[in-house]
């Protein structure tokens, strides 16, 4: 009987840390191949064995597959933990306090507006200036945004500091 030259099959994937069904499958796949004895020259093997297998296509170890886990359950918590910090910081604002308060900015600009005739009129009775009139409903329109805004920035930071739960920390 010949002495086998290189190792066996199962001599092989001892020496990989696979299963001795990888390396069939491997044999079978022509990833890598025998020598004429049966036998497997490891070094030629573990070259081919690299240059020819798909690392996407290889089957995940369980500790594989628990680090996966590990990591995406770290990235959910660190995610939760900076919307919660965002949250509490003012930097983010539940979705319907934002509605709320959008809907309730609209009908002040709204009423603001429709209002604008009563607040301009008398001071144009009798004005004959397109100029003139002009200017005082421009200056009108002007304060009343700029009263507006401010008003606003107020109402924003005052409702949802009570909705979040904060002091005053916008100085």
């Amino acid at each position: 009987m010949k002495e086998r030259v290189g190792l066996s099959q199962r001599a092989y994937a001892a020496h990989r840390g696979v299963s001795l069904r990888a390396v069939q499958r491997a044999l079978e796949d022509g990833r890598i191949t025998a020598l004429p004895d049966g036998s497997i020259d490891a070094e030629k093997a573990d070259a081919d064995w690299e240059s020819n297998t798909d690392a996407t296509k290889r089957p995940k170890s369980a500790s594989g597959r628990l680090t996966e886990v590990r990591t995406a359950k770290e990235y959910t918590t660190t995610r939760l933990l900076d919307l919660k910090l965002k949250q509490a910081t003012a930097e983010l604002v539940p979705l319907n306090e934002v509605k709320i308060l959008f809907r309730a900015t609209s009908s002040n600009i709204f009423n603001a507006f429709m209002n604008l005739g009563n607040a301009v009129a008398p001071r144009l009775v009798g004005q004959r200036d397109i100029t003139r009139i002009t200017n005082t409903i421009n200056e009108e329109v002007r304060r009343m945004i700029k009263e507006y805004a401010n008003d606003a920035e107020q109402e924003i930071t005052s409702r949802f500091q009570s909705v979040l739960g904060i002091g005053d920390n916008t100085q």
